[in-house]
């Protein structure tokens, strides 16, 4: 698991566990009454005078189980229970040798299984079964709740870029040879230096650095000039965007930009300058290398990738797509496409 994968969940965990207050705080006030009922039937179990003393203070632990249980909207718990079961069940099937997320959907089976069995059948061994395995699941809980925040500052603390320097994070899932890796790392930085020629920003003062980089698939997060990161950031977006909705069935684009100014609509270069504070005219010499080195740099970024992630935002052949089982190491074939129309018109 990439580094940005494992921030993604830590993120969805902590969100679904803070969506859960009903079932997150009915766990924890049942399982503060499991420390007092241990003592109460230790009292039992020592007989002689304590015993009544005993029986006495498990009296009131049955009236404040009682009135803890009739504190909690039984709707909302189990709607959040069933919730936060779903939604680990969901990163189980996509981790299936995961034993913890295993563990953790029984122990909250067993707990919810418990506290329906109590408030069905009021009795003695019922209610110690249900604090007792409120006291258990409220630890895993709260375990898991402060391993994700503590790990995800861990990730954030790795990853801090300076106040006064942009940022820009890039996941392509196929990138397995060293070939790939460094072509596609090097297309970003052709990218970059060609959005700072345009605005005239210097690579000296504004070099593009990099925060992290990991392999198997492709991560990259890398840190330069703000609005140069945020434009490429567009160029990713706008042309991943275009290669997905005109992919045939052969895993080939339908129609690729050849022309500068289709370049320029399709990935929006004069309008994301402008955007940037920097006024353009008419296509000039400069625009033109630079869009024609910007689409040859996209194309060798995105050549078959079935997906893209930008910054968090996940940009990926739809449904639809899928549904028509293009396989996956054929699909999105650009540099082909390119070549096979290139061909054509030199014909």
């Amino acid at each position: 698991m990439l580094t940005h994968e494992l921030q993604h969940l830590l993120d969805e965990i902590r969100l679904e566990l803070g969506a859960a207050p009903a079932f997150r705080g009915g766990v924890a006030k049942l399982s503060e009454l499991y420390a007092t009922v241990e003592f109460h039937l230790q009292l039992i179990a020592e007989g002689s005078g304590r015993a009544s003393e005993g029986a006495t203070s498990l009296h009131q632990f049955y009236a404040n189980l009682s009135g803890a249980v009739a504190g909690i909207s039984v709707r909302r718990f189990f709607a959040q229970v069933n919730s936060f079961e779903i939604f680990l069940d969901i990163k189980h099937q996509l981790s299936p040798r995961s034993e913890y997320l295993q563990s953790l959907m029984k122990d909250i089976a067993e707990f919810s299984e418990n506290f329906d069995t109590y408030i069905t059948r009021r009795r003695t061994k019922n209610a110690v079964a249900l604090v007792r395995q409120a006291a258990f699941l409220d630890k895993r809980l709260t375990d898991l709740e402060l391993s994700a925040n503590f790990t995800a500052s861990l990730l954030d603390a790795s990853e801090s870029v300076a106040d006064d320097r942009g940022s820009l994070s890039v996941a392509l899932p196929l990138t397995n040879s060293f070939t790939d890796f460094i072509e596609r790392l090097s297309a970003i930085q052709s990218m970059y230096e060609e959005v700072c020629n345009l605005l005239q920003i210097s690579q000296v003062d504004s070099p593009l650095q990099i925060v992290k980089i990991e392999s198997g698939s492709l991560w990259a997060s890398v840190a330069g000039d703000e609005k140069v990161l945020e434009i490429i950031a567009g160029f990713i977006r706008s042309f991943a965007g275009f290669m997905y909705r005109n992919l045939t069935t052969e895993g080939k684009i339908a129609a690729i930009p050849r022309k500068v100014e289709s370049i320029d609509a399709l990935i929006g270069l004069r309008d994301k300058l402008r955007a940037a504070g920097h006024e353009t005219g008419e296509i000039d010499a400069n625009l033109q290398k630079a869009a024609i080195q910007i689409s040859k740099d996209l194309t060798t970024l995105l050549d078959c990738q079935p997906s893209v992630t930008v910054n968090a935002e996940v940009i990926s052949i739809d449904q639809e797509r899928a549904a028509h089982k293009i396989p996956l190491d054929r699909i999105p074939r650009l540099q082909n496409s390119i070549d096979e129309r290139t061909d054509e018109s030199t014909e």
